[in-house]
């Protein structure tokens, strides 16, 4: 192929960077149910505040691998960017680096409310899910 991905490959790409972020997206989502209906809201959260939270994160996580799926490669490369921040952002929590602006107004990145296995794993899916977004999206192919 001289180098260059044929139209089925890169549509492949596509696909697997479209199932990983659903995959990504439902992980998320599901844990973020998980904790409420473990621990109920948080103490700053207002039950009016965490449905918008859960709708828009279910939004985004129909549509936004529906997006990569179809190969919009700028959209999945921006995608690719804001995952990578989160995937930043799971190492400063693994890290112990926290946020003080931040920390009252994101409950689900606080340190103490998960052990490090659950971050850990949320960095492990994190990666992957950035990984076949960067192959999509910049259309790398590995060498022969």
């Amino acid at each position: 192929m001289n180098g260059h991905m044929g139209p089925a490959a890169q549509q492949r790409k596509f696909k697997q960077a479209a199932i990983a972020y659903l995959i990504y997206g439902v992980l998320y989502e599901g844990f973020a149910v998980l904790r409420i209906w473990q621990n109920g809201l948080p103490p700053v959260v207002s039950y009016t505040t965490m449905v918008s939270y859960l709708v828009i994160g279910a939004l985004i996580m129909v549509l936004f691998p529906y997006l990569v799926y179809r190969g919009y490669r700028r959209f999945t490369q921006l995608v690719s960017l804001l995952v990578g921040l989160r995937a930043i952002a799971l190492l400063g929590v693994l890290g112990g680096f926290r946020l003080p602006f931040l920390y009252d107004r994101e409950p689900f990145f606080l340190k103490q409310m998960s052990p490090d296995a659950v971050y850990a794993a949320a960095l492990l899916v994190t990666l992957v899910t950035m990984v076949c977004l960067i192959r999509a999206g910049w259309q790398i192919e590995r060498s022969p």
